[in-house]
């Protein structure tokens, strides 16, 4: 800066030019094309110092005393900031240079000296003339161009850290570090699109990026590009491409790809089986405190596989994943005290822990709370509450569910007695497979059970099947059924076309 100042005021000089002041529109000229051979390659300096004169500096300056040289440049530095939108340190830089070159080469010593001199009454203006703020600092970084600053503060919008949350933006910034090439910044913009955060919904875009990132080593993008091709979401699924880069991603310590990785060894996914593998990787997962690498390597415990079985470190890996809330693991370790398991039988604690895996959503131990309650087993029998985790698990397609669920609407056993839902939920059990409640209320003469009996059927296709369909399509007919009467009717269709 020290360079700069010298500079400009030796190519002021050479020019004859004892001050720059703007007072018609031939100085307005003038000044611009000084200022634009002085700054050609800096527009920034240019356009502030150009609105420093615009708004009479040098006059405001000339007649302000030393003492309070200081509050002047601060005010002046924020009605510029107002005014014209400029930085505020830019600003402030911009009118020491002015008052240096035009007024002395210690103008800004001057400048910070006096500001220690500012009277009590002027505490008010430096109060509100603070150093900006990192966030201030960071905008004016991402807005020069600088990717580390750019994904930052993309950050800071995705998560309302020292500026309102705004996924828009947090997308704008995180795009502009993308591309760039800056890793952190494109495994971000994939997890954006993956998500539907702040842009619509996009897996090919996602998978994109991720590969962009991981590409450059980036752990948490192979971890995740790992998991696209595993499923083969954005991709065409390749199981062998998910192994390579979970292998990534786990030699780099990610605990996530680590956990993945023992899973498919553990399956057999993308590589050949091996358990001593899967136990391998679960460990390191494992001891890094992921959850689901607990449990999976409690489990492999529980049942010897990969490691000699030992229910006292199932037990412990259970508890290690249950403690941080894992509905799989509490279930898990609800089924050890059940049964004694590496633990003292203990039935109160198993229910505590099934209820608490039923609570998050655990449908196969909604299911079986529902069992206890409606059996008495374990926990006073109550119909209500056997209804109440029953329709829990049957909204999460748990088929056993929806066949009891099916069952306490048809019998009124912890609900109102109501058959149209039992033939709803009988219904939703047929589509899975299991008829056997739909069959029972169609050969009860129920003509929507009958009907949905018979799109079962048909939906299954062959012609033993269709010609099921359509028995229980007549059969519904005789009672006046106009859904299934339609349903014939295209059968028939469809068998004049043929």
């Amino acid at each position: 800066m020290d360079k700069l100042i010298i500079d400009f005021k030796k190519y002021i000089n050479d020019r004859g030019v004892s001050t720059l002041e703007i007072n018609s529109t031939e100085d307005k000229r003038r000044v611009n094309n000084l200022l634009g051979d002085f700054f050609p390659n800096d527009a920034k300096y240019k356009k502030v110092i150009f609105s420093c004169l615009k708004e009479g500096f040098v006059k405001k300056i000339q007649n302000v005393s030393e003492e309070d040289r200081a509050i002047c440049i601060k005010q002046l530095a924020e009605s510029l900031h107002k005014l014209e939108g400029y930085d505020r340190k830019l600003c402030y830089e911009c009118l020491n240079i002015l008052g240096t070159v035009l007024f002395g080469e210690n103008f800004e010593e001057i400048s910070k000296d006096s500001e220690k001199k500012i009277p009590s009454t002027h505490n008010a203006i430096a109060e509100e003339e603070k150093p900006e703020s990192e966030i201030d600092t960071l905008i004016e970084f991402a807005e020069m161009g600088n990717a580390p600053a750019q994904n930052k503060l993309g950050y800071c919008y995705e998560n309302g850290e020292g500026v309102p949350e705004d996924l828009y933006k947090a997308v704008y910034w995180y795009t502009k570090a993308a591309e760039q090439g800056y890793a952190d910044a494109q495994y971000n913009l994939g997890y954006c699109y993956e998500n539907g955060e702040g842009v619509p919904e996009d897996l090919y875009k996602a998978v994109y990026w991720y590969t962009k990132a991981a590409e450059q080593g980036d752990a948490d993008a192979q971890d995740s590009l790992g998991n696209c091709y595993q499923h083969g979401e954005g991709v065409t699924k390749d199981l062998n491409k998910a192994v390579y880069w979970y292998t990534k991603a786990a030699e780099q310590g990610d605990a996530d790809a680590q956990d993945s990785l023992g899973y498919c060894y553990q399956h057999g996914k993308g590589v050949a089986k091996d358990s001593n593998k899967a136990v391998y990787w679960y460990t390191k997962a494992a001891e890094q405190g992921d959850a689901d690498a607990q449990n999976n390597l409690g489990n492999c415990y529980q049942h010897g596989e990969g490691v000699s079985k030992d229910l006292n470190k199932a037990v412990y890996w259970y508890t290690k994943a249950a403690e941080q809330g894992l509905a799989s693991a509490l279930n898990n370790l609800g089924y050890c005290y059940q049964h004694g398991r590496g633990v003292p039988e203990d039935l109160n604690k198993a229910v505590y822990l099934y209820t608490k895996a039923a609570e998050q959503g655990h449908a196969g131990t909604q299911h079986m709370l529902g069992n206890w309650y409606e059996d008495g087993e374990g926990v006073p029998k109550d119909l209500n509450k056997a209804a109440h985790w029953y329709t829990k698990a049957a909204e999460q397609g748990f088929v056993l569910a929806q066949n009891k669920l099916g069952y306490c609407y048809e019998n009124g056993e912890g609900v109102p007695k109501d058959l149209n839902k039992a033939v709803y939920w009988y219904t939703k059990a047929a589509e899975q497979g299991f008829q056997d409640g739909l069959i029972r209320l169609a050969e009860q003469g129920n003509a929507d059970a009958q009907y949905n009996l018979g799109k079962c059927y048909q939906n299954r296709n062959g012609t033993k099947n269709i010609e099921t369909a359509i028995y229980w399509y007549g059969r519904a007919i005789a009672q006046g059924h106009a859904d299934a009467k339609t349903a014939m009717g295209n059968i028939a269709f469809l068998w004049a076309s043929t």
